[in-house]
């Protein structure tokens, strides 16, 4: 999707589709050499562009003299790049539509408020004002890393809400068009947003509780439904009530079954990723194969109970009791290693099968050949049930609609059909991940899914996504907050210290002491 062209000299920009202003925040950030590889789209302070109370649009064939681009890298394992162009001053725009949609992942990015603007308690309805803003100055754009997931930018029809802090929000407008106002800043329930448009689409509606993802529920089918007259648009989705619900005319709303429920029992349990092994410890991910052999034992030998697939969606989704000392083991992409493909002496799934480990193997697709399925094929899925990584190992934030859900499905299509085993678990690549990632999800059928924490942002305006040292806690309310579970990252900077990683319950990543 192009929003933009350029002329042949590259001095003039068209815009063809409207397009996101994006500002570039100082930070004493001078820009790359000419002639630089592309870096990542983190090492930008880019920031939605923000001017007095609206999100600034530009809108199609509008032109802007172009000062420079760039080359942007938003995955570095797919090399996905965008174009970067510089309008003017530090506008900038992105031709990327993961970037043209600001509900999408600015977290952690800035948002100027000023002394006195009102702030209110949620995006949602029946909100109210909370505290003004104190002081002028610009505020970073915040979000809930767990649970359900709420992005820090929301969207209803022409509103646009931003977390700057816990339950405080500010407005914006998108006023890109001649027909919109800032009519609707006092609007606070379905019926004072309605604007009279009606859903265009037909099929298999499913009736949802709400229309805010973070508490949407699946209630059952509503495809005989009438259709009624009117509707929201949330997030670019829209949404008509009916009665008992709502029901949404995109095609990841259609189609769904209710998620299985069940007691909240406050399971809280251990889930540990591991990745690579060597011979020696070369890189962040790679762990030495005998102090992966020495976990292994020091679990099987010291009582703890290694969940199976099964039993772990049974106790995080459903509230099924939870057996003494249970932790849950992942392995995330796959690697020759696991299986002592090239060298015998690296076989991380003979070392758990030597100790009676149960594991979740997460596949990416894509490093798998012939040799390797034929041996993931013939595993015990009981034991080492087999999940989807998607195919390439993109970060799913990255991603757009349709390329999001082409990884997925395809990933978990493919491992069905080479593994020969169902396709229940899901883990984000270097867990990044936004709500169209949950919805994929649970349209594509999966049970439950794992990230990997999620840190405030750092000084510089940007998220950092680091390994988190909370235990996992369970979701049974049939809401999306099981496709965001947390797990622990095992590494050489932490794996000398398995019993802490085991019971720690806490924010700050445990650091493996010098000399140990």
């Amino acid at each position: 999707m192009s929003y933009f062209t350029l002329n042949d000299s590259r001095d003039t920009a068209t815009i063809t589709d409207k397009t996101l202003l994006w500002r570039m925040l100082p930070y004493n950030w001078t820009g790359p050499d000419e002639n630089h590889p592309p870096y990542s789209f983190s090492s930008y302070p880019l920031t939605p562009y923000f001017q007095d109370n609206q999100v600034k649009f530009l809108t199609p064939n509008t032109q802007y003299k172009v000062f420079m681009t760039y080359t942007i890298l938003l995955d570095s394992q797919s090399q996905i790049t965008c174009n970067a162009v510089q309008v003017g001053g530090d506008m900038w725009i992105l031709d990327s539509p993961v970037y043209n949609d600001p509900t999408r992942d600015f977290v952690g990015r800035e948002i100027p408020c000023t002394a006195g603007e009102a702030t209110y308690t949620t995006y949602k309805f029946g909100r109210q004002q909370g505290t003004p803003i104190q002081t002028t100055l610009s505020y970073k754009i915040d979000n809930y890393g767990d649970g359900p997931m709420t992005n820090g930018i929301q969207q209803i029809d022409n509103v646009y809400f931003i977390c700057v802090g816990v339950n405080t929000w500010v407005q914006r407008f998108d006023l890109s068009s001649d027909d919109l106002t800032t009519w609707a800043a006092n609007a606070n329930s379905y019926n004072d947003y309605l604007l009279g448009q009606s859903l265009s689409g037909t099929g298999d509606y499913s009736l949802l509780s709400s229309p805010f993802t973070d508490e949407q529920t699946v209630l059952g089918d509503a495809s005989g439904v009438d259709i009624p007259d009117g509707s929201i648009t949330v997030n670019n989705r829209q949404y008509s009530q009916v009665d008992g619900g709502y029901i949404c005319d995109d095609d990841l709303m259609k189609g769904l079954s209710p998620l299985p429920t069940g007691n909240d029992n406050g399971a809280k349990i251990p889930v540990l990723t591991y990745h690579e092994f060597s011979d020696t410890v070369d890189t962040q991910y790679d762990l030495d194969i005998n102090k992966f052999r020495d976990d292994m034992e020091w679990l099987h030998n010291n009582g703890w109970y290694t969940l199976t697939e099964t039993e772990a969606i049974n106790i995080l989704t459903t509230g099924a009791a939870v057996p003494d000392n249970a932790v849950l083991i992942t392995l995330d992409d796959f690697y020759p290693s696991w299986i002592g493909e090239g060298d015998s002496n690296l076989n991380a799934i003979q070392i758990m099968e030597d100790n009676g480990i149960n594991a979740i193997l997460f596949i990416t697709t894509d490093n798998v050949d012939d040799a390797a399925w034929t041996v993931l094929r013939n595993l015990d899925h009981n034991q080492f049930a087999l999940g989807a990584h998607n195919v390439k190992h993109i970060a799913d934030n990255s991603l757009s609609y349709g390329d999001l859900q082409d990884q997925i499905n395809t990933s978990k299509s493919t491992i069905e059909s080479q593994g020969q085993t169902s396709v229940r678990s899901y883990a984000y690549p270097t867990g990044s991940r936004n709500s169209e990632s949950l919805l994929a999800l649970r349209k594509a059928g999966f049970s439950m899914a794992f990230n990997f924490g999620f840190e405030p942002a750092n000084t510089a305006g940007l998220v950092i996504m680091e390994p988190a040292t909370r235990l996992t806690e369970s979701s049974t309310d049939g809401t999306l907050a099981r496709f965001n579970f947390n797990r622990k990252e095992i590494h050489p900077q932490n794996a000398y210290n398995l019993p802490y990683e085991l019971t720690s319950d806490d924010t700050v990543s445990y650091k493996k002491p010098q000399n140990s």
